[in-house]
């Protein structure tokens, strides 16, 4: 029984994470599935990156 309600919060927690960095990445102007690459090891850090430190996508339309 434990080990079932700790597997459903496990899942409803990623999907959470999921679905908030899907939402940051959109409103960036990233493409959605960009939210997906955090479960990534290595590329969750590149992709980060890019967001923290990159041009914007939105920010290119914003100057047009």
């Amino acid at each position: 029984m434990v080990h079932t309600l700790a597997t459903l919060a496990t899942i409803g927690l990623c999907l959470m994470i999921a679905k908030v960095s899907c939402n940051v990445y959109a409103k960036a102007g990233f493409p959605t599935y960009f939210g997906l690459l955090v479960f990534l090891p290595v590329i969750n850090l590149i992709v980060l990156y890019t967001l923290a430190f990159g041009e914007w996508p939105i920010h290119k339309q914003i100057r047009r």
